[in-house]
C-alpha cells in the first residue's frame, strides 16, 4: 500500500487491522456485501470499545451501539438495501494473505 501511495477499502482495512494489532486492540476485518450487487463487496475494521462498536471505512470513523447499526450504516454509505446487505468476518489468516498479496481484493467466493 505505501509503495504504490493508495489503497482501496480492503487495503485501508488491512493497514488498519494491522496498526490495531500492533497496538493490542482487538478489531477484525469485515466484508460486506449486497444481494443487490453481485461480485461487489466492501471491506471494513470493526471493533469494540466497552459496550460501542467502532468501524474504520476507508479512513472514516464510527462509533454503533451494535453490529445491526454498523450493517445498517455500511449498507447506506454503498447505496445498498439494508435487507439484501450481509456480512463475513475475515479470519486473521485472510487478513495476512491479503497483506502478504499486496493485492488487496474483495471480490470473488462471498456466498450467503
Amino acid at each position: 500500500m505505501w509503495s504504490r501511495k493508495w489503497a482501496d477499502c480492503a487495503g485501508f482495512a488491512s493497514c488498519v487491522w494491522e496498526m490495531c494489532r500492533s497496538a493490542g486492540v482487538d478489531a477484525a476485518v469485515r466484508l460486506y456485501y449486497s444481494t443487490g450487487c453481485p461480485g461487489l463487496g466492501h471491506a471494513v475494521v470493526v471493533g469494540r470499545s466497552g459496550a460501542t462498536t467502532w468501524i474504520s471505512s476507508n479512513g472514516c470513523y464510527e462509533r454503533f451501539e451494535d453490529d445491526a447499526e454498523a450493517l445498517v450504516w455500511v449498507a447506506r454509505q454503498m447505496s445498498w438495501s439494508v435487507p439484501q446487505t450481509w456480512c463475513r468476518p475475515l479470519e486473521d489468516e485472510e487478513v495476512r494473505a491479503l497483506i502478504a498479496k499486496g493485492s488487496h481484493e474483495v471480490r470473488g467466493n462471498h456466498k450467503a
